[in-house]
């Protein structure tokens, strides 16, 4: 499925985008800003978006959504599907994006089941005191650019999306169905030993003992239920611990490559670069 993310719709429309962060692990942030009579149509997003209006007024034009909303309304927009929206005045919002995986890791930990086949709710304009309260007070006063704000920042995120999980519940995505994979609780306990043992031995065999299987039928449950190899889930998450901990600093960029798993500087530095496309260096700034 060809995905088009919101922030590109609204960049089409013209949207001033004021400022925007990402903070590592499938979440960022972005605070917009568009102007009247403003049309946009997102076409499956690809990740989730979170969304408080900061001020202005908006109106929600596709078939069987309408309706009218405001300063202080909340709207979930779903990474699948169809939403069209009129901007009836100028309008600031604040937006959280979270990546598929990211949500259904947390929908995993929250509701104890199989979170492949379950989506983010599509919900215009309600009212979450709470929600609200977090945007405006822990994230929209604090410095973006700041990298010692991104741990608050990104606390203050997993927050929203567990607190609208919570009261919303996660949906079925229509027409999606999988088999086979681990179970919920077998596949937290692995993701669990994984951040907790970035430096150590996460080899298949390892992996595969403490699921009670055999590495080839591991591989390829594991794969199955997240869409990875072992191999590349745990690089993943490594190459992103690794950003986070440059981004905080206080150790050299060896000992970071060291306390993620990497055997050699020039290993850490070439699979950093193939990621995100500057060196470790580059990104300690």
């Amino acid at each position: 499925m060809e995905t088009r993310p919101v922030a590109l719709a609204l960049s089409d429309v013209g949207a001033e985008l004021r400022r925007q962060v990402d903070l590592g692990g499938g979440l960022a942030l972005a605070h917009w800003r568009n102007f009247p009579n403003s049309r946009i149509l997102y076409h499956d997003p690809g990740h989730h978006t979170i969304s408080l209006y900061l001020d202005g007024t908006v109106r929600r034009t596709d078939a069987g959504n309408t309706g009218i909303g405001s300063t202080g309304a909340i709207c979930l927009v779903p990474a699948e599907g169809e939403s069209a929206w009129h901007t009836m005045t100028e309008v600031q919002f604040c937006h959280l994006y979270i990546s598929r995986a990211r949500f259904q890791r947390l929908a995993t930990e929250i509701f104890d089941r199989d979170a492949r086949t379950l989506t983010l709710p599509d919900k215009s304009f309600v009212a979450d005191p709470l929600v609200a309260e977090i945007i405006n007070r822990a994230i929209l006063p604090n410095d973006w650019s700041d990298r010692t704000n991104r741990l608050l920042l990104g606390q203050a995120a997993d927050l929203i999306l567990t607190e609208v999980l919570r009261k919303n519940g996660p949906v079925r995505q229509s027409g999606l169905t999988v088999a086979g994979g681990l179970a919920p609780h077998v596949l937290r306990r692995i993701r669990d030993l994984i951040e907790m043992d970035l430096a150590g031995d996460l080899s298949l065999d390892r992996l595969a003992a403490e699921a009670g299987l055999s590495p080839y039928h591991f591989a390829r449950m594991f794969k199955t239920s997240t869409g990875e190899t072992p191999h590349r889930f745990v690089q993943e998450r490594r190459l992103m611990a690794a950003q986070e901990r440059l981004r905080e600093g206080g150790v050299s960029v060896t000992e970071v490559g060291l306390s993620c798993g990497f055997s050699t500087p020039a290993h850490f530095a070439a699979s950093f670069k193939t990621r995100f496309g500057i060196s470790p260096s580059a990104m300690r700034g």
